[in-house]
């Protein structure tokens, strides 16, 4: 069935295990290179050249990859391009159909999803198989025969067989099978271990079904994923793990080698509309700075050719310097040697993402038309010091309440040494909230020999006599004002808690659960959904508990946002907070404890852009109980009249003016990591 190859030469098989020498031997003398095969045997079921047999002449550096794949100077194969450049061909498709009916063996094809796999399977790969002659060797019956979706594998009538793995899941979805070849898509959705696997990254995992395999130099892997960071798995195993490969093309106007990038592309900007941009966008060799017809550039696509980091590439042509010492081929080129898109194709794109002028459209150019990573990959979003809360510091002496106040509003974050508290005091002032702490401190927790958690209510309730229900005197008069609420953390001692307020009186006090993205909370927020014995406020939900009292449940990302920008803000700004004439060193650590947690974005391969809270300081409960006393001022109803409404408009949202809540609630929202 195989055209007969050229035999191995005794340097190709040097060094190599014996069995490795005699297996490849065996093989070698009777197998077609991948690059043959795929001339010989492919044919593209859609798209432009639709009917007809793949051929390197059209895209010459698929010959270049494909000799590549053939060289046995690498085991490891990692590609990344752009859209629609055949990256799945070259990196999927043809190894696929390769190993499976040219060498008749087993196949693992790897995807994030079983679904993406299958789906995988039935658009890509099985069009190409049914236009082949292989296409007798397709299943008559059962698991993927007459075009159907496969569940777990397909097993072929010469006898090789291709199973399907995903990223998701338990160990044992990836433990249970093994073969010689590797084939994986959309890598870098698998580059973390999930909550139910206790080994390493699903990647990792899949590449070990190979290992029995490395000893006769059978294994192999292929690899292939658009570019997403410089963290990102893929931008590792091409760049800094694997040799880096890119095309160089020689300029028709200087001679010289060159491997255009996206600073080399240029003409398109500044110009009014989208059709200018494209008869005006070129590549422009960065040896001699001339700007490239589409002829010039398909002459320079012909004489492609790869090189590795670190190599050179002389007038000629010729390549020097040494093949980097590594066993993965890394590969990525941009849609400058694509022949599949045009110059004007590739202005009007940039175009397009300039004009929109968001993140996510830079972002899409620069993964999906240049392969280069997207380097937004973090971002601390907070304009917050120590220096500006202090500044924050008023006149007013410590444990006293100003005269506008509408309502006091305390918060406890239990401990089992030490009880942190906040009391502040809020009042509306046109379209925001005003905030001022009153009074904060620690509440020590006495133990004997044994730590008891009952040491910790006997604590609480020395507290409430002395302190909370003997109330703060206010400003200018001789009246003593007491808390309207007070919220105690309930995420440590829940069953403390409960008796606290049960026997404190539910009027005045209230447990509270905190629930967020930062990796020290319990929960992740959630909404609440409407129901009997529910109130649904501003990201704070009150939910009645079996026994009659009601959990306070706050969406903790929104608050503690507000709390930062509530000292960001100047005083007496809406939404501003500050502080009291205090000991300089006490307001020093409540500064710091402020700023313990860090609001930041990071972009995360098939989510986004995450934004989430990180916790730089262990000493955050000042922070908790600042941003729950908040929370409690806006469910005792200290807040500014809404809005009011055009008929016929939509209500709710997050509330107006230039806040962490509006900031975040862009659609851009993913709690948790």
């Amino acid at each position: 069935m195989a055209a007969v190859a050229d035999m191995p030469s005794e340097a190709t098989l040097t060094g190599l295990h014996p069995v490795a020498r005699m297996f490849g031997a065996m093989h070698m003398a009777t197998r077609r290179s991948m690059r043959q095969f795929a001339e010989e045997e492919i044919v593209l079921p859609e798209g432009p050249r639709k009917g007809l047999h793949f051929s390197c002449e059209f895209m010459p550096f698929m010959g270049l990859v494909l000799d590549v794949f053939d060289s046995d100077r690498f085991w490891r194969f990692w590609g990344s391009g752009p859209v629609q450049s055949g990256k799945t061909l070259l990196f999927v498709v043809i190894p696929l159909m390769y190993h499976l009916f040219e060498m008749e063996e087993n196949v693992i094809f790897g995807a994030p999803e079983l679904s993406m796999a299958q789906e995988t399977w039935v658009q890509d790969v099985l069009p190409v198989i049914e236009r082949s002659r292989y296409a007798d060797l397709l299943p008559r019956r059962g698991a993927g025969s007459q075009g159907g979706t496969p569940r777990l594998s397909i097993r072929f009538r010469n006898g090789a067989t291709l199973r399907f793995m995903c990223g998701r899941g338990g160990d044992e979805k990836r433990s249970s099978y093994t073969a010689p070849v590797l084939v994986m898509t959309e890598v870098d959705r698998m580059d973390e271990v999930t909550v139910q696997s206790r080994e390493a990254d699903p990647l990792r995992q899949m590449e070990n079904r190979t290992r029995s395999f490395m000893a006769t130099g059978r294994a192999r892997v292929y690899a292939e994923c658009t570019m997403t960071i410089k963290t990102g798995r893929v931008h590792q195993e091409v760049v800094e793990w694997g040799t880096d490969s890119r095309l160089y093309g020689r300029c028709p106007r200087c001679k010289v080698w060159v491997s255009p990038k996206r600073e080399d592309f240029a003409g398109w900007e500044d110009k009014e509309d989208i059709i200018t941009a494209g008869e005006t966008g070129r590549t422009h060799c960065p040896g001699c700075g001339v700007a490239w017809t589409e002829g010039d550039r398909s002459g320079a696509l012909e004489t492609a050719i790869i090189a590795h980091k670190g190599q050179q590439i002389g007038p000629r042509g010729g390549v020097t310097g040494p093949v980097p010492r590594t066993q993965t081929f890394g590969f990525r080129w941009n849609a400058i040697f694509s022949p599949l898109l045009r110059q004007q194709d590739i202005a009007t794109t940039e175009w397009r993402a300039d004009r929109a002028d968001t993140d996510e459209a830079r972002k899409w150019v620069i993964q999906h038309t240049w392969a280069e990573p997207w380097e937004l990959d973090m971002m601390d979003l907070s304009d917050l010091t120590r220096d500006l809360i202090l500044s924050k510091v008023t006149k007013r002496p410590r444990g006293t309440v100003p005269k506008n106040t509408q309502a006091l509003v305390g918060f406890i974050d239990l401990g089992l040494y030490q009880c942190w508290w906040n009391m502040w005091a809020f009042w509306v002032m046109g379209e925001g909230v005003l905030g001022h702490l009153v009074d904060f401190g620690c509440i020590e927790v006495p133990h004997g020999r044994e730590k008891r958690p009952e040491a910790i209510l006997a604590a609480m309730r020395t507290f409430r006599d002395d302190t909370l229900e003997q109330g703060w005197q206010m400003e200018g008069a001789q009246e003593v004002v007491k808390h309207r609420l007070c919220l105690v953390d309930a995420g440590y001692q829940p069953d403390i808690t409960q008796r606290f307020v049960r026997e404190s009186g539910a009027r005045r006090y209230m447990a509270s659960v905190g629930q967020g993205s930062a990796k020290h909370e319990n929960a992740v927020w959630k909404q609440v959904k409407k129901g009997k014995g529910r109130v649904i406020g501003n990201h704070w939900a009150m939910v009645r508990q079996p026994d009659g009292r009601n959990l306070l449940h706050m969406h903790s990302d929104h608050w503690k946002g507000e709390v930062h920008d509530g000292f960001a803000a100047p005083a007496g700004a809406a939404g501003s907070m500050t502080l009291p004439d205090a000991d300089r060193h006490d307001l020093a650590d409540y500064a710091r404890q402020i700023m313990a947690e860090e609001h930041k974005q990071e972009y995360v391969p098939g989510k986004g852009l995450v934004y989430y809270w990180d916790r730089v300081n262990r000493m955050n409960h000042d922070l908790d109980c600042a941003y729950g006393a908040q929370c409690g001022a806006d469910v005792v109803g200290v807040r500014p009249a809404p809005p009011a409404t055009p008929a016929g408009a939509g209500g709710g949202g997050a509330r107006s003016g230039d806040s962490y809540a509006e900031r975040k609630a862009s659609g851009k929202w993913t709690i948790g990591r």
